[in-house]
């Protein structure tokens, strides 16, 4: 019974920025053999996405149904984690008025949920902290420049149009 130790480049895998990636190996009794992938090894890549702003980003009568609108986005989000079209790790969405009725709360393949308490913003601006004092690296999807102004130094942004363009093969946040 021996035991292998492999760091595998990611810079290969979609969705994932060039990192090591920490795989041990080992010989079990019998000659069954066990993989076991300890994870990416460096810091993790978080998007956080203000929902309202990046829904309003595009006037396709989404104030005539805000939780609809929130729900529509939430699974694009999903199917943009899936089709590896995101370039971050995680992906945090954060709703607030009536937006949070359309999608609950929690993680759901890829994308966790969160509803603002009261304000979007103040609730964008904390989990962005989070993340960043986590030691993640972190974006916020948004072009509010209230809310830019009030983000950590380090978290970078991105347009919401990015956001909603890269599944249809525009733009990588």
């Amino acid at each position: 019974m021996g035991a292998e130790v492999l760091l595998l480049s990611t810079s290969k895998w979609r969705n994932v920025r060039p990192a090591l990636r920490l795989v041990v190996r080992n010989e079990a009794p019998h000659g069954l053999r066990h993989t076991v992938d300890r994870g990416i090894i460096g810091r993790m890549r978080v998007l956080v996405v203000d929902g309202a702003n990046v829904v309003g980003s595009v006037p396709d009568g989404w104030w005539r149904d805000r939780a609809g609108a929130a729900a529509r986005l939430h699974e694009q989000l999903i199917a943009q984690v899936a089709g590896g079209e995101l370039a971050c790790d995680d992906v945090v969405l954060v709703l607030e008025g009536q937006a949070r009725r359309g999608v609950p709360v929690g993680a759901d393949r890829g994308v966790t949920t969160v509803h603002a308490p009261g304000e979007g913003d103040d609730e964008i601006v904390a989990q962005a902290r989070a993340r960043a004092e986590a030691g993640a690296d972190v974006s916020v999807a948004t072009a509010d420049r209230g809310l830019i102004a009030r983000l950590p130094e380090g978290v970078e942004t991105v347009g919401p149009r990015t956001v909603r363009g890269a599944s249809k093969g525009r733009g990588r946040p």
